[in-house]
């Protein structure tokens, strides 16, 4: 919840004690979300995030909140699909993927989906400029609070959305 609630802020801390950019925290933060391995593997996000320095590696593959960070969506893994082979994401799309971290996304871009969808009906027409894998571009101004009023409504998710200049 610590993440949901203040990312910015743990973004920012998680840099400083990595000695990494903010960009290679949010990739690696993605990247367990998604259900990557705290891996010192070249093969891994977490080396490429790291651009190859085993050292910032080795900083972000024991960091004990990252760990419990991946910890947690491993629990969450478990709990969704178990030893589950195959499943349909909340969209109805089937799934036969057997690594994690490939049913992990599958299932969370479903909900990612569903998400966009509702805010592109609500948006007034002619407003939605571009279409990202998590985020919308709109043209002008926008109410966040009104976005994410309309997603609790449509969806039952209580989520935050934050703003970029595009």
């Amino acid at each position: 919840r610590e993440y949901v609630n203040e990312k910015k802020a743990v973004r920012e801390r998680l840099s400083k004690e990595l000695g990494l950019p903010i960009k290679a925290v949010k990739d690696i933060l993605q990247a367990l979300t998604y259900g990557a391995r705290l891996s010192r593997s070249r093969n891994e996000a977490v080396y490429k995030a790291c651009s190859g320095d085993m050292e910032a590696v080795e900083k972000v593959v024991t960091h004990p909140w990252l760990r419990q960070y991946q910890q947690t969506f491993n629990q969450a893994h478990e709990t969704l699909l178990g030893n589950k082979k195959t499943f349909k994401n909340v969209m109805g799309i089937i799934c036969m993927k057997s690594g994690k971290s490939q049913q992990m996304a599958h299932l969370l871009q479903g909900y990612e989906r569903l998400v966009i969808d509702s805010l592109i009906k609500r948006s007034e027409k002619g407003m939605v400029a571009l279409l990202l894998h998590d985020a919308i571009v709109f043209y002008g101004k926008v109410e966040i609070k009104q976005l994410e009023e309309f997603v609790r409504h449509d969806t039952g998710f209580n989520l935050r959305f934050s703003e970029e200049a595009y």
